[in-house]
């Protein structure tokens, strides 16, 4: 079952995303990476987005890309941080899976 991990995220969504939610926080090798990311055709979607970093910097780079994730607490923090970027709350399961 999803609801303890989901459980503990949430009561540490806010010290999460102030020590890791932010772009700045990834290694650098990282930050190169991803933008290249942007160059996918077609509608990107960041399961398991936690508090957004990688979404929203992908978003501004250009790329059509949303981000859900199983934590409301993380996708409150990706909508304020990143308001012109689309979350949702969600689970990550295969289509397979439902």
């Amino acid at each position: 079952s999803i609801s303890p991990v989901r459980d503990a995220d949430a009561a540490r969504a806010v010290e999460y995303a102030s020590l890791l939610g932010g772009i700045e926080r990834t290694a650098v090798s990282d930050r190169d990476t991803v933008p290249a990311w942007a160059a996918v055709s077609g509608l990107i979607v960041d399961v398991g987005c936690g508090p957004g970093q990688c979404t929203g910097y992908l978003a501004g780079h250009h790329a059509d890309i949303e981000g859900v994730d199983p934590v409301p607490e993380f996708i409150e923090i990706a909508r304020t941080t990143y308001p012109g970027v689309t979350y949702w709350l969600g689970p990550a399961i295969s289509a397979s899976a439902m």
